[in-house]
């Protein structure tokens, strides 16, 4: 994966930075379906195995800024490691409430 992203970097316009979609795939739906919720192993794992690169990531998650908020703080420990990175739910509190809902949710499936 990282030598094809490589190469698929080289093709990208200099001094732009590239774009990469994660997204993860719906379980049961048809190919490119995308969660509703991210899948926040997936994530860490994607951002962890990709820290040497530099791109940035676009989450193709339904979603949006409920599993963003959660995506931000396993992405800021992988790239942005000497720089504090600080985010305060508070001020996202009815977003992150409800993503901490969502999170508990799928929790509760999966046991």
């Amino acid at each position: 994966m990282i030598d094809a992203m490589k190469k698929y970097f080289a093709t990208w316009p200099k001094g732009q930075r590239p774009l990469i979609g994660c997204a993860t795939q719906q379980t049961g739906k048809r190919l490119g379906a995308h969660t509703e919720h991210i899948d926040e192993k997936h994530f860490e794992l994607c951002t962890r195995e990709t820290r040497d690169l530099k791109f940035d990531i676009m989450l193709e998650i339904k979603d949006n800024e409920q599993s963003a908020i959660i995506a931000v703080p396993y992405a800021a420990r992988e790239r942005v490691r000497s720089q504090p990175v600080d985010i305060d739910p508070g001020n996202y509190r009815y977003i992150y409430e409800n993503a901490q809902h969502l999170q508990n949710e799928a929790s509760e499936r999966k046991r």
